[in-house]
């Protein structure tokens, strides 16, 4: 007799197991403890089997009888519906092997090496949020290129984002960025013989997204960095005078000169050392100080010489350092909005020292640049100290005769 809705819901465990069919080989196998198991009970070339299709009540009698009907129809083209079912499930064992999923997280794994835990964690959210929840189950191979524009399509449309000045714009950077990290993923697919080729790069953001042109950091012509100087000069706040004046005499990134620590600072051989941690390519840094270097921190040593940064906070405790919009803040206070960052101090000594002669290598270096691919990337950071400290000095020389002329000029060397 063929099994109700009703007649499985009144069962009560018995003291033995006991099976009920339901015909065409399905039953019920039911234990003592309370446990219902569905099997279905074949021939396979004169052999028995037995197949399960689950536990009731999770599986009830409708998808049992369906599991049951699925697996004769198999048995009726002369294949087994268990070896049928284990090759499924190794195929789909293989599909998430072989998933854009697994291939990000096994690149994710191998690109966070040595990044900090903000770039990190900015990147893991993107693939959380974005990729992932759009391409994470589609194996490798079977990605196409507009497979890769329709997610960032799909990204740029979602909501909006803020610019660095606050403002709400299309989170199109955000798409942008999603791109290039599944361009990334599928170089290392084929550096791990996963793929051929990449279907990620064969197309051009601004082909389809609302790409801007990139452009540099704000900063002023040459022409204007003497009035610039004089600005500075007269700034009221002193430790952010000071650190804007060095920002134009050693030119580092800007988090490198609030993160300072007066342990850095070796005056007996006039050395600024950066640990590696504290450097956005996390290489340690060793900058030649001018005499003008040394005279400006001697004066910040007494202001801050008790303190572990050489620009404390003077609104956060536990001995924070000044604020990465500090710099920022006082050159728009000067007139400079949107002309003018700190990073900008960068671009100016480069273009000036390039123009005057300087050898490209010791001004790369000195910006702590790395060029080239692999293990050419890395440098020695004690390379052409010598070379660099008569370039720096040269360059602090250079400063001092723009700010008293008011115009820029050229300045001679000093002797090699």
């Amino acid at each position: 007799m063929k099994l109700t809705d009703a007649k499985l819901k009144a069962l009560k465990p018995s003291e033995k197991a006991s099976t009920l069919t339901d015909g065409g080989g399905l039953t019920l196998y039911c234990l003592p403890n309370g446990t219902k198991t569905w099997r279905y009970r074949y021939r396979y070339h004169g052999k028995p089997q037995t197949m399960t299709f689950g536990q009731y009540p999770n599986v009830g009698l409708k998808d049992a009888r369906a599991k049951h009907a699925e697996a004769i129809a198999v048995l009726a083209t002369g294949s087994n519906p268990m070896g049928e079912r284990k090759k499924d499930k190794l195929l789909k064992s293989l599909a998430v092997a072989n998933s854009f999923q697994a291939l990000a997280e096994r690149w994710f794994e191998n690109w966070g090496h040595g990044k900090d835990e903000k770039t990190i964690s900015a990147a893991r959210g993107r693939l959380d949020n974005y990729i992932i929840p759009q391409l994470g189950l589609r194996p490798i191979l079977e990605l196409k290129t507009q497979d890769f524009v329709a997610m960032a399509t799909k990204i740029e449309s979602s909501g909006k984002e803020k610019d660095k000045s606050g403002n709400l714009i299309p989170i199109t950077h955000t798409a942008e960025r999603c791109l290039r990290y599944c361009g990334q993923m599928f170089d290392f697919a084929i550096a791990h013989g996963m793929a051929e080729h990449n279907p990620a790069r064969s197309i051009k953001p601004s082909k389809f997204l609302k790409t801007k042109k990139l452009t540099n950091h704000a900063r002023v012509e040459a022409a204007e960095l003497p009035a610039l100087l004089k600005a500075i000069d007269g700034y009221d706040s002193k430790p952010t005078r000071f650190a804007t004046q060095l920002m134009s005499l050693v030119f580092v990134r800007t988090s490198e000169l609030i993160g300072a620590k007066w342990g850095e600072i070796d005056f007996d051989n006039k050395l600024w050392r950066i640990p590696a941690e504290r450097m956005k390519k996390k290489d340690p840094h060793i900058i030649p100080m001018s005499d003008q270097v040394v005279a400006i921190l001697k004066e910040l040593k007494k202001i801050s010489g008790n303190r572990e940064h050489i620009f404390p906070s003077t609104v956060r405790p536990n001995d924070d350092h000044m604020s990465n919009a500090t710099i920022l803040r006082a050159l728009d206070r000067l007139g400079y909005k949107n002309k003018m960052t700190g990073h900008g101090f960068r671009g100016v000594a480069s273009t000036i020292l390039h123009e005057l002669g300087y050898n490209h290598i010791h001004i790369e270096t000195q910006l702590a640049h790395l060029t080239g691919n692999g293990i050419s990337r890395r440098y020695d950071s004690s390379e052409y100290i010598p070379e660099r400290t008569r370039m720096m000095q040269d360059w602090a020389n250079y400063l001092d005769a723009i700010r008293k002329d008011g115009k820029v000029v050229g300045f001679k060397k000093a002797a090699a």
